[in-house]
């Protein structure tokens, strides 16, 4: 299948989708097949919007796919945009601790991550 998605991406466009279910779908394959070509379609969908149970599907997937760092990379730029609940969702998904203000993700042992957040008033 994953050689088959830059064809079908081809034929169909879904990288350049505005439909957010069928960019989901397409996001959530990407993920699961970590192929490289369409990811970013999954980074915009991401970073666009989703319902917080298609995010955390996403984020729940690229990390068993070894996608671990890609997925805090993108969710750093991408957590001021989510709502509290859905960032609460995401942080426990990927196993993050810290608080809402996100500033760098710093890697803790395997399976752990730590958000380094910037005190109050300090971000310009």
């Amino acid at each position: 299948m994953r050689g088959r998605m830059s064809e079908f991406d081809s034929a169909f466009a879904f990288s350049s989708t505005t439909n957010l279910n069928l960019l989901f779908r397409w996001a959530l394959w990407t993920a699961i097949l970590r192929n490289e070509p369409t990811m970013p379609a999954l980074e915009r969908y991401l970073m666009t919007a989703g319902s917080p149970s298609g995010l955390s599907s996403i984020y729940g997937t690229l990390p068993g796919n070894g996608n671990r760092g890609r997925a805090l990379e993108i969710y750093v730029r991408a957590r001021p945009r989510y709502h509290p609940n859905t960032r609460a969702l995401i942080d426990a998904t990927l196993g993050i601790t810290g608080k809402s203000d996100v500033g760098t993700v710093r890697m803790e042992g395997k399976d752990r991550a730590q958000v380094d957040c910037h005190p109050a008033g300090a971000r310009s």
